[in-house]
């Protein structure tokens, strides 16, 4: 649900960046939502990750969490800073707003595949203690 949220938001700011119209306190309030969503759709998909793991490998399995999302949030900064400045590349107000309207419609298709990917992982098959044992230390 959050997933949904933040893309739904993000949609919001690119339509209104693209009208002529544009609203500082709709852009705030959906910034806002946005954020929220991203706020409630990480935490819930950190508890899924933690609790598919036995207690055991939570140390290891919380370093490896926070390793990937350091590492891929640095690769989307690199690739929608690349997408913003590559339709920035000329001077002037109405370039920088089409192209922040540009990023902010790529985000939310990235935010929406997001939602798809989180709800199949999270609703396609239960875990049960025979496919955990993948994990189990031999004892």
């Amino acid at each position: 649900m959050g997933c949904a949220l933040l893309a739904a938001a993000y949609l919001g700011i690119s339509v209104s960046e693209f009208s002529v119209h544009r609203s500082e306190v709709l852009l705030v309030v959906l910034l806002a939502a946005g954020g929220f969503g991203l706020g409630t759709s990480f935490a819930t998909l950190i508890g899924h990750v933690m609790s598919g793991v036995p207690a055991l490998y939570a140390p290891d399995i919380s370093g490896v969490t926070s390793t990937v999302t350091q590492i891929s949030g640095a690769i989307a900064v690199v690739g929608f800073g690349g997408l913003y400045l590559a339709y920035a590349s000329r001077p002037g107000l109405s370039f920088a707003t089409h192209s922040f309207a540009i990023t902010t419609l790529a985000l939310s298709v990235t935010a929406l595949v997001s939602t798809i990917i989180a709800y199949v992982s999270t609703h396609s098959h239960k875990l049960t203690r025979s496919n955990v044992n993948v994990f189990e230390a031999d004892s």
